[in-house]
């Protein structure tokens, strides 16, 4: 939930590829045989008031090919509680109980996007968000977005007009970016998909089952997918019952259509000559490689619950880029 302007730009270049990544990905349900391979099932034995607490680590790395660099980041604490349970699913509240802002100053910018993490924070904490979930755990219905998209609007708006009126970003402007122009690329629909992105993380794999053992696959370029492998790996631990899935994709995206996507958020956020001048410098450019990698992997307690999350996309051009990164893990399980 840390730097929400930041969020919604991503959510603007980066959606469309998160779609076609997993609808595209190797999740899919074991095919039954008359002698069927092992399988790894993703199942939730949950119970009415389970109650557990978790912390959402979210991080920024820029990456070169001699260095890493933390860029920004945050850390919620949630809580999880079964509201309901029946023979068809359950009912479960997400709460916010904390958020903290990482520390880093590397510029006024940084450290302005940090003190508004931290002041927005109190309007955060007490957030519930209600949903339910079939019999094996799969998310199946939110039940206050509209609340939600609310509250996402208002913190949004305010958080924007925040940014315009301090002299700190005033020198973004001076090269031509109009700040105004920010929030007429915000979609609420998107900024609620942020809200509920660590929920769906936590129950991403419910539902499915996998091949114990490794397995890769390979996909050429389609119309609606680039060309991609997918590496994943299932497995138990015979002695708690705890068992893993981890999902490697590694994507080949053409530096055309990489072009494309930058350039939407470039002629939305800059004036025409800016845009102009930026799209010619990407033009002169040679760009050697263009890789979009997502890594998916969840640790589960017999019960279903999972006690460890990392989700991570990195996009990298000619070995340069930036990586984003989730990490959940249980704090406390009653």
């Amino acid at each position: 939930m840390f730097n929400i302007t930041s969020n919604a730009m991503r959510h603007l270049l980066l959606s469309l590829l998160y779609i076609l990544l997993f609808s595209q990905s190797a999740i899919s349900q074991t095919d039954v045989t008359t002698q069927p391979d092992p399988t790894v099932d993703v199942v939730g034995y949950f119970a009415k008031n389970d109650t557990l607490v978790y912390w959402i680590n979210q991080s920024r790395w820029q990456l070169s090919p001699t260095d890493t660099v933390k860029i920004a980041g945050a850390s919620t604490k949630v809580m999880l509680t079964v509201a309901d349970s029946t023979a068809t699913g359950y009912k479960i509240d997400y709460t916010v109980l904390d958020v903290r802002a990482d520390s880093i100053f590397d510029s006024e910018v940084a450290s302005l996007l940090s003190r508004m993490t931290t002041e927005i924070a109190h309007q955060i904490v007490g957030t519930k968000i209600s949903f339910e979930t079939d019999d094996l755990g799969a998310i199946t219905h939110f039940n206050n977005l509209d609340q939600i998209k609310q509250q996402a609007e208002s913190m949004l708006k305010a958080a924007i007009n925040s940014m315009i009126q301090t002299d700190a970003l005033s020198k973004l402007a001076e090269p031509g970016i109009d700040l105004s122009k920010i929030s007429e690329m915000i979609d609420t629909d998107r900024l609620i998909e942020g809200y509920l992105e660590e929920i769906r993380l936590i129950f991403l794999l419910h539902g499915l089952s996998f091949k114990e053992g490794q397995t890769q696959s390979h996909e050429d370029a389609t119309d609606t997918a680039y060309e991609n492998d997918t590496y994943t790996t299932a497995t138990t631990d015979p002695e708690d019952d705890t068992y893993s899935v981890a999902i490697d994709i590694v994507n080949i995206i053409p530096p055309a259509e990489l072009k494309s996507l930058v350039g939407q958020l470039i002629d939305i956020t800059t004036d025409t000559s800016l845009s102009e001048s930026l799209n010619e410098a990407f033009d002169s450019q040679k760009v050697e490689n263009c890789d979009y990698s997502s890594y998916f992997c969840s640790d589960y307690l017999s019960c279903g619950w999972p006690y460890r999350v990392i989700n991570q996309t990195t996009v990298t051009v000619n070995n340069q880029g930036k990586s984003t990164q989730t990490y959940i893990y249980l704090d406390s399980i009653n």
